[in-house]
């Protein structure tokens, strides 16, 4: 997995404490096919962070996908220097393959759904 964050050659100067960290989350923990990436800085005063996801696939596994997504909302709680959680940032992106399933009544068109 990889997770960029570009910023304006003329805006480089004015970003600081920029921390990254990930969480895996395929096999068992251990492989990092699945899982989080987080990179997290500061912008002036605005607090920014970008959350890159790849959550379990497949039907029925909900629970995992929610608790894999959880585990990315609190990768630097145990960060060095201690900063914001996720979620407590001014400014947070969440982004990737969150392998969402929709569930329709069976029979109907998804386009009826939309309206």
């Amino acid at each position: 997995m990889h997770c960029a964050v570009f910023v304006r050659a003329a805006l480089a100067p004015l970003v600081r404490g920029v921390r990254a960290t990930r969480v895996k989350s395929g096999i068992y923990g251990s492989a990092g096919n699945k899982g989080s990436l987080a990179v997290r800085f500061e912008l002036m005063r605005t607090s920014l962070c970008a959350l890159c996801v790849h959550l379990e696939s497949g039907t029925g596994k909900a629970e995992q996908r929610i608790a894999q997504l959880s585990a990315a909302l609190h990768c630097f709680d145990d960060a060095q220097p201690r900063g914001p959680a996720v979620l407590e940032h001014d400014v947070v992106a969440i982004a990737g393959d969150l392998n969402v399933r929709l569930d329709l009544p069976a029979g109907s068109d998804a386009d009826d759904h939309l309206r």
